[in-house]
């Protein structure tokens, strides 16, 4: 009798087992993004689903593997990036795949560097979200960019997954694109970030900001963008280009930054797209190795080529050195 008993509780902790555990399939907001429902993937289960709420809008979310050498397949964390609203920050929420709230992280009040003496720029949105193993050791981190929901202002800050700040970098204009990855043959992970910096105006006339691309080694980002006027050192960038004005299109902006391998030689280059049809392919360095343009560009200007990047300047003083022009 002991023995059947034994063997029954046995049956019935592995059938609970089995029936409580919580693959993530799926993703699926709601419509106004307040609501995220996460799948099971595993039948017959004892939930099927859970559900993620925010008081402001989820704007990004995605569903990831917090070690890096598992099995991608099996994803067992959820993260979320929420926008500003008037009672609540922006934030970033961890959750396990069983839907517990792991952590959350919004930007402190009263932190920006660029506050003034009369003005507290507090209230940011999540602009940005991406997840990787930046140094190597198998567990990702967590990447996030904040934009004020009025003032010039941006943050990169670098997570860990048990909510911890790792790195964090401010700018002076909206960050609107992050990858990161590895680039030509270099051993460490670049953080690659496209921005509007309202500090560069004099380099694109009838612009309240000039279109940038700059990088970072995945292990050292620190400072603050150019031009140096918050509070702190000058940021680490290894480079920042600036798309200079045409004086055709006073109006591009950058429309995205990807990191492929471009030319099928096992290295990825960063190809950088604007939204008049020009595309950049730079190398690890910032340098320009490729040049295109689209359909888009064609119908606008023909045959016309298209402008090199401009190299800026880094921590020279403060307010940079200039431009340089950064040949194809």
């Amino acid at each position: 009798m002991a023995l059947l008993m034994s063997l029954v509780i046995g049956l019935c902790a592995f059938g609970y087992t089995l029936l409580s555990g919580f693959t993530i399939s799926a993703l699926e907001p709601s419509e106004n993004r307040l609501a995220l429902t996460v799948v099971n993937g595993e039948r017959p289960a004892l939930r099927s689903i859970w559900v993620a709420t925010s008081a402001t809008p989820m704007v990004y979310y995605t569903a990831f593997c917090g070690h890096g050498t598992a099995s991608e397949s099996r994803p067992d964390h959820v993260v979320t990036g929420t926008i500003w609203g008037s009672e609540d920050d922006g934030a970033i929420t961890l959750y396990s795949a069983r839907g517990h709230v792991l952590w959350t992280y919004s930007i402190p009040h009263g932190e920006c560097i660029y506050n003034g003496h009369s003005e507290a720029h507090d209230g940011f949105d999540v602009s940005g979200l991406v997840v990787h193993d930046l140094d190597g050791d198998g567990v990702n981190e967590i990447l996030a960019t904040f934009s004020h929901h009025y003032a010039h202002s941006s943050k990169l800050v670098i997570l860990s997954l048990n909510g911890k700040v790792l790195a964090e970098y401010w700018h002076p204009g909206r960050i609107t694109h992050i990858a990161a990855g590895h680039v030509g043959r270099r051993t460490e992970s670049l953080v690659v970030l496209t921005a509007r910096n309202v500090s560069l105006t004099q380099y694109v006339p009838n612009r309240i900001a000039a279109e940038a691309v700059f990088a970072f080694s995945a292990e050292r980002i620190s400072g603050q963008g150019p031009v140096y006027t918050g509070r702190g050192e000058a940021g680490t960038e290894l480079w920042y280009r600036i798309v200079a004005d045409t004086g055709l299109q006073s109006h591009a902006a950058i429309a995205g930054v990807h990191l492929e391998d471009i030319d099928g030689d096992g290295d990825n280059e960063i190809r950088l797209m604007l939204d008049d049809g020009r595309l950049y392919f730079l190398n690890e360095a910032g340098n320009v190795v490729g040049a295109a343009t689209s359909e888009t560009w064609f119908e606008a200007y023909g045959q016309l080529p298209i402008p090199s990047l401009m190299a800026l300047a880094l921590r020279s003083g403060g307010a940079g050195a200039g431009l340089e022009p950064l040949g194809e």
